[in-house]
């Protein structure tokens, strides 16, 4: 078995490394394998990029290439993983659709090699690490990649690299090497795997993406600068037609871009950012979910709670229901995907889509990053 190991000084985005494993012992994982069957094909490579003395704050990074030069040396080859593992403290892998394939299959040829389920480091199970593939897929469509190989991603990136094979191209070249030992055919292998492990490092401005558009509560990757109403003069009357709030991001986005889902719009330009919500003149209705207490007021057509309807005749009110226990108001509003601000308004009790009122409120003083944050991820719906 063949083992390489590669000094680095640093690598691409370290700071977003920084941020994703919020500076734990994240390790890149790539490896290669004689098919796709866990049963009947082996791995004979494994690439592994990581900080070499965590510890360390200016430490550099090592990028180490396990090969087996044999079909044979598979049990030697992961038994030298789980050595390199067992150094580590509290390592978390980050790989490219390894929930998928790198880490189920490796726990799989562990155990056919014979390691139990104790053997086996929590580090290789499914949700321990950080899944690249798996973080960006659900925002494929909104960013218009036609798939997500890791090839297409560092395309979208602007990253160009001369790869001649890719790894299901590679499988006869390891069989030809484990048999002749050819050098030349050696460097291919070794060749593409590190491309693979270092690229992934490369690629990790695409979780910016996936930051911008995940909607957590706990999401510190973005952050509201301002908010304004811009005002319409033309016509015969004063008139606000829309509410821009700017933010900031915590890294730069790699280039320009407008997202616009035919109601809201999106603009983001290097680390700055701008969200337009139109501003809507209505009459729409805020409904009082206990009903129960409420008296409607026909002649009114409001809803008024109990302890102030005592005082009116019988006549003049009747128990309010679930659709007229409401108040209505007239005035400029704004949508939100969920009940964030309020008070809630709708247009009828049962629609989905709520509203705020934009005249009564202090911009300045509103929770305007969770409803930013809410609305941002309502364009990839």
């Amino acid at each position: 078995m063949l083992i390489i190991d590669n000094f680095l000084c640093k690598i691409s985005n370290q700071n977003i490394y920084k941020y994703l494993t919020n500076d734990s012992d994240g390790i890149f994982l790539d490896i290669e394998t004689t098919g796709f069957s866990r049963d009947r094909n082996i791995v004979y490579l494994i690439g592994l990029l990581f900080k070499t003395d965590i510890d360390a704050p200016d430490s550099g990074w090592t990028l180490r290439l396990m090969l087996a030069e044999k079909e044979t040396e598979e049990k030697e080859l992961l038994t030298s993983f789980l050595s390199f593992l067992a150094g580590r403290q509290s390592p978390r892998l980050i790989t490219f659709n390894g929930v998928r394939f790198d880490l189920p299959f490796l726990t799989a040829r562990l155990k056919h090699a014979g390691y139990d389920d104790e053997s086996i480091p929590p580090c290789l199970t499914c949700n321990s690490g950080f899944d690249i593939f798996r973080i960006i897929s659900p925002f494929k469509k909104i960013l218009g990649l036609e798939n997500l190989k890791q090839k297409t991603i560092e395309q979208f990136l602007g990253i160009n690299r001369e790869d001649k094979y890719n790894g299901g191209e590679l499988i006869n070249v390891f069989h030809a090497y484990a048999s002749s030992g050819n050098e030349i055919m050696k460097n291919l292998l070794l060749s593409h795997n590190h491309d693979d492990v270092l690229g992934m490092s490369e690629i990790l401005p695409i979780l910016c993406y996936a930051w911008l558009f995940s909607g957590q509560e706990n999401n510190d990757f973005l952050t509201v600068k301002n908010s304004k109403v811009i005002t319409d003069f033309s016509g015969s009357e004063e008139r606000p037609v829309e509410m821009i709030i700017s933010f900031e991001s915590k890294f730069p986005f790699i280039s320009n871009h407008v997202f616009d889902n035919g109601s809201i719009v999106l603009s983001i330009n290097g680390s700055s950012g701008e969200l337009h919500l139109p501003i809507v003149k209505d009459t729409l209705y805020h409904f009082f979910t206990d009903y129960k207490n409420y008296f409607y007021i026909p002649s009114m057509d409001t809803a008024i709670h109990k302890s102030v309807a005592q005082f009116m005749d019988n006549e003049d009110k009747k128990k309010a229901t679930a659709d007229n226990c409401y108040v209505k108001k007239t005035g400029n509003f704004i949508s939100q995907a969920e009940p964030v601000l309020s008070p809630v308004f709708k247009k009828c009790r049962k629609e989905k889509c709520t509203y705020f009122c934009i005249d009564d409120l202090n911009l300045d003083n509103i929770d305007l990053q969770t409803y930013m944050l809410t609305e941002l991820a309502q364009l990839t719906k």
